[in-house]
């Protein structure tokens, strides 16, 4: 399959979009933490597109170990693996961002392929040590020192999603480090824009939110590169739920929404 030609965007510096205060785009660069393969790009793929971050992108999926395929468990993760990771380098490329993956275990592969337990609400067991996860996860930000850092929040309450996201409010206390958070795909779409709104206001009051105009069809030409995971039904959801946020948010088209507590970021 041939790639979408998504990267003449991204060549250039992000001259518009979220900057750090009191940064020179030209020298700043984003860490995109992904909990899986796909997650970045169907919850983020319209800001990445447009070159809305500081360059230079790496997109770092966490979990990087997976036996999942398109509704489907499989015995040969090694396999699976393999093509997933080639599906991300073929995403990211086309982007002319970068892309890295940790050696996590996804949930599927650690606690079984029950699907119900690999989320919050139906698991009875935390799937990893926390402890040990956030350390690497700390590890890996002081490893690559980025000047923005984007999360997921955690919303559906899959575990994989939600330990990244803990991991990272915990470490942005011992970290001078703007933090964006993303609305999880197609997690998001279930809930509803007004839903996540009030997800969101859980997790603490100083939350405000930033709405990103995309591109959607760019956006949706990207996700062609996961034919292994994704099919009509995700592009689907994808574009309903773009929608649905500009009618939520009073945008003019298509949007995609960030979450920050951090007084640090402006929209240029």
């Amino acid at each position: 399959m041939t790639a979408p030609d998504l990267g003449a965007r991204r060549a250039r510096p992000a001259a518009r979009g979220l900057t750090p205060a009191g940064s020179d785009p030209l020298q700043t660069g984003t860490l995109v933490l992904s909990p899986h393969f796909d997650d970045a790009a169907l919850s983020i793929g319209g800001a990445l597109e447009a070159g809305a971050f500081p360059d230079p992108v790496c997109i770092y999926s966490v979990f990087g170990v997976s036996n999942y395929t398109r509704n489907r468990f499989h015995a040969g993760w090694r396999r699976v693996t393999s093509l997933r990771r080639r599906e991300e380098k073929r995403y990211a490329a086309a982007l002319g961002a970068i892309c890295a993956f940790a050696e996590f275990q996804e949930a599927a592969l650690r606690i079984g392929s029950d699907f119900p337990s690999l989320f919050r609400c139906r698991g009875n067991a935390y799937p990893l040590k926390p402890a040990r996860f956030d350390r690497a996860m700390r590890d890996i930000v002081l490893e690559y020192r980025p000047r923005l850092l984007l999360c997921a929040l955690g919303i559906g309450d899959h575990w994989d999603h939600l330990l990244v996201y803990r991991a990272v409010r915990k470490m942005r206390l011992g970290l001078r480090l703007p933090v964006l958070f993303y609305e999880d795909l197609p997690y998001a779409e279930r809930l509803g824009p007004h839903s996540v709104e009030r997800t969101v206001a859980l997790l603490g009051p100083r939350f405000h939110s930033i709405t990103i105009p995309i591109d959607l069809d760019a956006k949706c030409a990207g996700l062609t590169c996961y034919a292994s995971q994704l099919g009509n039904d995700d592009t689907h959801r994808v574009r309903k739920y773009a929608w649905d946020l500009a009618k939520r948010t009073g945008a003019k088209g298509p949007s995609e929404r960030l979450w920050t507590s951090t007084p640090a970021i402006i929209a240029l």
